[in-house]
C-alpha cells in the first residue's frame, strides 16, 4: 500500500479467532489473558459477549522500519503502540512519562505532528500504593510531566480513554495525525484539564472529544465517557442512570460538534462503533439493553468488563463517527 494515496479509514469489530489477515490492519485484540494468541496488541479484558474479539482499522500500511514498535500509517495519519519494553518494571508514573516521551518523539520522527486519540490500559487502576496516590492519580501525574517536558499545550489534547485492564504493564496506543484537529468539550461538564485537585494532583489531560477532518472524510473521536457532570460522579450504585447520563453526554458531544464545525450528525445511532466498558459483569444485560434502546440494534458494540478511574462509576463508554463526507 503506497501511504502518499491511501488514506480513508475505517474501523471494524471481529469475533473471529485471530487469523493471518491482519497484514495491513491496526489490530487491537481483547482477550482473557496474556497466554491467549499472540498479537502485537492484546488488552487483558474480557469480552462480555464473545469469546474472541478485536477492533481492527484498515486503510493503513504497516511500517517496518520501526520493527520495535507495532506502527502503521497511511498519508493522513499514524497508530502505534508503544513498545511494552521501554516500560517494563518501572513504577507506573514513569511507565506513563516514558510512554507518552516515546510517543510525541515516534510523532516527530515520522511527520505527524497532531496527537488524535490515545487508549492507556493498566491493572489496579483504583488501587492506593504506599504513597497514597492511587494508580490512576499516578498514570495522570507521568502524563502531565511528559507534556510538561514536550510544552504541549491544552489546545492539542487527544480525545483519551484510560480504563483497568489486566495487563502486566501499562499498554498505550495512540493516532495521530498530520493536520490538526478541534477539541470538543461538553457544556455540562468541566473540562477534564481544569478539574480540582481532589481527582488527581495533576489533572487529566484530555478532551471530551476531537473532530478531525481530511480531504476524504471526517471523524469524531469520542473519549470514555461516564457518569459525570461538573466534576462529580453522578447516581452511585446506579448503573441504570449512570448509562442513561454517558448516552446523554455522548449526544452533547455530537451535538456540540454538529453546531460549530457542521458534523453532519444527529444521532447516536450514525456512529461508527462503541466501546462500552462495564464494572459488574451483572450489569451487562442492564446496560445493553439501554445502549440498543438509545443507539439501535445495528450499531458496532463491544461490551468489556473493566475497571473505570473512579471507584463509583460502573460504566463508561467510547465512540468513534466516521463520515466519508463533509459538511460545511
Amino acid at each position: 500500500m503506497n501511504i502518499e494515496t491511501a488514506s480513508a479509514l475505517a474501523v471494524e469489530l471481529s469475533h473471529n479467532a485471530v487469523g493471518s489477515n491482519l497484514a495491513n490492519r491496526f489490530s487491537v485484540q481483547f482477550a482473557l489473558s496474556n497466554s491467549a494468541a499472540n498479537t502485537p496488541l492484546k488488552i487483558v479484558m474480557p469480552d462480555l459477549t464473545h469469546a474472541h474479539s478485536s477492533e481492527q482499522w484498515l486503510g493503513l500500511a504497516p511500517n517496518r522500519d520501526w520493527s520495535a514498535w507495532y506502527l502503521f500509517q497511511n498519508r493522513d495519519y499514524l497508530f502505534a503502540r508503544v513498545p511494552a519494553a521501554l516500560t517494563q518494571s518501572q513504577p507506573l508514573d514513569e511507565a506513563a512519562k516514558t510512554s507518552y516521551l516515546a510517543l510525541f518523539d515516534c510523532m516527530h520522527q515520522l511527520g505527524y505532528p497532531y496527537l488524535c486519540r490515545t487508549w492507556n490500559y493498566f491493572s489496579d487502576i483504583t488501587h492506593a500504593g504506599p504513597r497514597t496516590h492511587n494508580r490512576y492519580q499516578l498514570f495522570c501525574s507521568g502524563r502531565s510531566r511528559a507534556y510538561q517536558s514536550c510544552a504541549q499545550s491544552q489546545a492539542h489534547y487527544p480525545a483519551a480513554t484510560v480504563v483497568g485492564s489486566h495487563n502486566d504493564d501499562l499498554c498505550v496506543y495512540f493516532i495521530a495525525s498530520k493536520r490538526s484537529g478541534s477539541a470538543i468539550e461538553n457544556s455540562n461538564q468541566i473540562s477534564a484539564y481544569n478539574y480540582p485537585k481532589q481527582y488527581s494532583q495533576d489533572a487529566p489531560l484530555f478532551a471530551r472529544a476531537l473532530l478531525h477532518q481530511t480531504s476524504q472524510q471526517t471523524i469524531l473521536f469520542i473519549s470514555g465517557t461516564a457518569s459525570i457532570r461538573g466534576h462529580a460522579s453522578q447516581y452511585a450504585n446506579d448503573v441504570r442512570q449512570q448509562t442513561g447520563v454517558c448516552l446523554d453526554n455522548i449526544q452533547t458531544l455530537i451535538d456540540t460538534a454538529k453546531h460549530e464545525h457542521n458534523l453532519d450528525v444527529t444521532s447516536l445511532s450514525e456512529l461508527t462503533l462503541l466501546k462500552v466498558y462495564i464494572k459488574r459483569r451483572q450489569d451487562f444485560t442492564t446496560v445493553k439493553t439501554l445502549v440498543e434502546a438509545h443507539c439501535g440494534s445495528q450499531l458496532a458494540v463491544s461490551y468489556l468488563q473493566g475497571h473505570l478511574c473512579r471507584d463509583d462509576l460502573l460504566v463508561e463508554i467510547e465512540a468513534v463517527c466516521i463520515k466519508k463526507t463533509l459538511t460545511y
